[in-house]
C-alpha cells in the first residue's frame, strides 16, 4: 500500500489507534441499541405479546 500512496502528493499514515476508536465507538453504538430494545421489551405488557 505503501508504494500505491507514492503517487499521491498529500500523503497520510493511520495509526492503530483510529481504528480501536472506531471499535470502541461501534461497541458503544450497539450496546445502547440492545440496551434500548431490552429496555423497551421489559416495559411492555406480556400480555400483549400473547395475543398477538
Amino acid at each position: 500500500m505503501k508504494r500505491w500512496l507514492q503517487n499521491y502528493v498529500i500523503q497520510t499514515e493511520m495509526s492503530a489507534w483510529v481504528y480501536v476508536l472506531i471499535l470502541l465507538v461501534l461497541i458503544l453504538v450497539i450496546i445502547l441499541c440492545v440496551s434500548g430494545r431490552v429496555y423497551k421489551t421489559s416495559r411492555e405488557n406480556p400480555v400483549n405479546a400473547l395475543n398477538k
